[in-house]
């Protein structure tokens, strides 16, 4: 059951920095230093999963960002700088 969370996390990761490209969603003459990573959380069955705490953390700069996904399991970090980070969840108790 971790392997599938990490992933599911992995992939969705890896999906939101494809969105982070720079340029990919900029006009003519815009720059964009920063973007946003959306994370849902799912269990085996493919249902949310509401109060999982999430952890983003740049790994260049060990910068760590918390939250806690809502009921719908999907939460988004905004106006995180580009780079590269490492995303952890884990259930509350």
């Amino acid at each position: 059951m971790q392997n599938y969370f990490k992933l599911l996390m992995t992939a969705a990761l890896g999906i939101g920095l494809v969105l982070l490209s720079p340029g990919a969603f900029v006009a003519s003459g815009q720059t964009t230093t920063s973007g946003t990573v959306t994370v849902t959380v799912l269990d085996p069955t493919g249902a949310s999963v509401p109060d999982a705490q999430l952890e983003i953390k740049d790994v260049s700069t060990n910068n760590v960002r918390r939250a806690i996904t809502p009921a719908s399991g999907t939460y988004t970090f905004p106006n995180l700088p580009f780079g590269i980070y490492r995303c952890r969840r884990r259930l509350l108790p």
